[in-house]
């Protein structure tokens, strides 16, 4: 009887080896199979130039939802915080024109994903397809946009953003 009995574990052992091994191979082959093209996708996205419209539109709206303002992010040239203001800098036929919304920087920030608006400062975002010149200075760069007259500063925390989308503009 006892033979039997370890017969019997004996053998479900060895069926278990037989049937749980290659499925666990499977598992593992699969799972790092996944991981890899996840991998290839991320790499893939962060070497393709972003695609968006510059037609698109920013819009604001006010607190009851009217519009407000609405411009193309081909035409913005920077945004400057103040406070809960924020000064948006964008051309015009030949002009450069200010306005003043009442929004925050980060609502604004949520609103430019994927575009090439980005922030380099505290107080400023910057679109990067009308930087026409930077400088290398003390605690940072500092920007030059085409037709504005102010030099737009990028801070030590936003430093390494500012410079792999340069690197990824030059390389393009």
């Amino acid at each position: 009887m006892a033979d039997t009995i370890f017969e019997f574990w004996d053998t479900l052992f060895q069926v278990g080896l037989v049937v749980i091994v290659p499925y666990a191979l499977f598992v593992w082959y699969s799972e790092i199979k996944y991981r890899f093209s996840e991998f290839e996708h991320i790499q893939a996205d962060k070497n393709e130039p972003s695609n968006h419209d510059p037609n698109k539109l920013l819009v604001f709206h006010d607190h009851s939802g009217k519009m407000i303002f609405a411009i193309k992010f081909s035409q913005l040239l920077y945004v400057k915080s103040a406070g809960n203001y924020l000064e948006l800098y964008y051309r015009k036929e030949d002009e450069t024109l200010m306005e003043l919304i009442r929004a925050s920087i980060k609502e604004l920030e949520d609103k430019i994903v994927g575009t090439d608006v980005i922030r380099i400062h505290r107080s400023f975002l910057v679109n990067m397809e009308r930087v026409s010149s930077f400088k290398k200075t003390r605690k940072g760069y500092a920007v030059q946009i085409q037709y504005a007259s102010e030099m737009v500063p990028v801070s030590s925390g936003f430093k390494t953003v500012f410079e792999e989308i340069l690197q990824q503009k030059v390389s393009h």
